[in-house]
């Protein structure tokens, strides 16, 4: 499987919004944590949206250590990608790039005080999948840098 057929696979998988999505990061004591998080996806490339609240642990997490790596897997669990890539969040000046994305992420946090909301920048630089039905065992992992 190329890279392009990589990709569009996992587009697929961050389109559908049933899907799940993890987030794991590693704080400033090499300790690692993982969260779901509800994302929205940049409808050019793999870039991903997150929101949270901006006094968490995870907030601080990801501040002193912007390497992150997202699982997206299928429902059924036969699909499964890895990316690894860095978070930022965004501050008022560049919040203008997620304009329309804002409004969705910040409608899963209906009557919560949505100023102090804080939208994560995920880039992918690589990944990691598997697809369970594709192949006969062992099941080859595809590794493809972007």
């Amino acid at each position: 499987m190329d890279k392009s057929e990589i990709v569009k696979r996992v587009e697929r998988l961050l389109k559908d919004s049933k899907n799940v999505v993890m987030v794991l990061s590693t704080d400033s004591n090499c300790k690692p944590h993982g969260r779901y998080m509800d994302c929205t996806k940049d409808k050019n490339g793999l870039a991903l949206y997150f929101a949270t609240f901006v006094n968490t642990e995870k907030v601080g997490q990801i501040k002193s250590n912007q390497n992150i790596e997202v699982i997206v897997t299928s429902k059924d669990l036969n699909e499964v990608a890895n990316l690894d890539g860095t978070a930022g969040f965004l501050n008022p000046e560049n919040e203008k790039e997620f304009s329309n994305k804002k409004s969705f992420l910040i409608s899963r946090f209906s009557g919560l005080d949505i100023d102090n909301i804080i939208i994560m920048k995920f880039v992918p630089k690589a990944i990691k999948y598997l697809n369970q039905k594709d192949i006969l065992r062992p099941l080859p992992i595809y590794n493809v840098t972007l």
